[in-house]
This record gives C-alpha cells, structure tokens and sequence, in this order.
C-alpha cells in the first residue's frame, strides 16, 4: 500500500505543473518556469523509484 500512496501523490502535482506551465507560460519568469519544471522533473524521479520499488517487491513475493 505504501507504493500505492507514493505513486498517487506525485501523479496529481505533475499535471498541476504542467497546466501552470501550460496556461502561464508567457506570464511566467524564465526562473519561475524552471522552477516548475525541476519539481516535475523531481516527481517523475520519484515515480520512477516507487515504481522500481514496487516491481521489486512484488517480484520478491511472487
């Protein structure tokens, strides 16, 4: 369950960054727009280790 709850989080904030991104882009500073786009890059890391993890675990009890 733990998996599920560490993908779930970062699944809603990434396309919250990429509406901002979408919708704001031409208001935005260049600063702000690298700010979003490093958190997503940081959440996509994050999926990608939670997903990595529960494909290991769940190869472990199979």
């Amino acid at each position: 369950m733990i998996a599920s709850h560490e993908l779930c989080i970062p699944l809603t904030t990434v396309p919250g960054y990429i509406e901002l991104l979408d919708q704001y882009h031409e208001k935005l500073e260049v600063e702000s727009r690298a700010e979003f786009i490093e958190k997503a890059r940081c959440v996509n890391v994050r999926i990608t280790r939670a997903g990595n993890e529960a494909i290991r675990h769940t190869a472990k009890t199979v």
